[in-house]
């Protein structure tokens, strides 16, 4: 089993932030609320990425807490590319060879999704085309080249 953290867009600079996820209702729900603005006002809730503080002289270390955009928050799959960067949920990878002697295994772009039906985290879902595939039975050559967050772009060249 792989080791669990996230990473997630930092609100502040929209730079990531990798750590522990945190979906932190901000006030405890209640049985009786007074109208729909109510309830939806305490259903509200906070997406954080909290992570280990620095601390000198032994003492324990604080957390640090950063408030994330919820549709950045990716999960680490347990898996490292051919480079030892870590894969996470919502990265675009490569895998293939480029050359003309490789027309059997061409070059291929394809989003990481984890697939939830599945328990282990060394099995990362890999879509192309609708099919699935499990990156760890792809050849050894996966590379993380960017992420659906901040180049899209590299999908639409790969599905071309």
């Amino acid at each position: 089993m792989g080791e669990i953290k996230f990473r997630g867009k930092n609100e502040e600079n929209g730079e990531f932030v990798y750590g522990y996820y945190i979906k932190h209702q901000k006030i405890t729900p209640y049985a009786m609320y007074h109208n729909e603005e109510d309830r939806k006002a305490h259903l509200e809730c906070e997406h954080l990425i909290a992570k280990d503080g620095f601390s000198d002289w032994g003492l324990p270390k604080p957390l640090n807490f950063f408030k994330v955009i919820p549709e950045t928050v990716g999960q680490f799959t347990g898996l490292k590319d051919k480079n030892g960067k870590e894969i996470y949920d919502g990265d675009i990878v490569k895998w293939g060879h480029a050359n003309e002697y490789s027309r059997e295994n061409p070059v291929k772009i394809a989003e990481v999704k984890i697939n939830p039906d599945i328990q282990f985290h060394s099995q990362v879902g890999i879509f192309k085309f609708g099919s699935f595939a499990y990156a760890d039975r792809i050849d050894r050559d996966l590379e993380v080249i960017g992420n659906i967050y901040e180049n899209p772009e590299l999908l639409k060249i790969g599905n071309s």
